[in-house]
């Protein structure tokens, strides 16, 4: 499944009020819905985009308040999001975990083993920050 780069024709986009948060000022009815809304939304136009050689994050820059990430991993695009933002997007704690379990599902997270368990929260190299704890979405789209 692929989420549409245009969200203006989206139908669980269009006619939806954005905040200058980038969220929906109408709640979408999923958190799938509104992780959808915000990744096609105007909020992705300030995801620092990490893919060109060089980049880093600017000066001054708090990892937790960021909007997310536009990165590379083993040459695949990615978009990765601090958990605090993933979090405030699918909702609560709860629903965070039910949507990262639905991406895993599709296909569209980021995942590794620790033990028995499967974490969806990763570490990804941001030049600037080193090392840092991320949810990783696969941009199978563009934005």
């Amino acid at each position: 499944m692929t989420i549409p780069t245009n969200h203006q024709s989206h139908p669980l986009t269009s006619n939806i009020p954005i905040t200058s948060h980038g969220f929906p000022a109408a709640t979408p009815c999923t958190p799938y819905a509104s992780l959808k809304a915000y990744l096609n939304g105007p909020v992705a136009k300030t995801f620092i985009n990490l893919r060109t050689p060089g980049a880093s994050v600017p000066p001054g820059h708090v990892h937790v308040s960021a909007p997310g990430y536009l990165g590379l991993h083993r040459g695949n695009k990615e978009i990765w999001l601090p958990s605090a933002c993933f979090k405030r997007i699918a909702g609560s704690p709860a629903e965070s975990q039910a949507l990262k379990t639905e991406l895993h599902t599709k296909g569209l997270i980021a995942s590794e083993r620790r033990g028995e368990r499967r974490s969806f929260s990763i570490k990804r190299h941001i030049p600037g920050l080193g090392r840092v704890r991320v949810i990783a979405v696969h941009a199978r789209w563009s934005v």
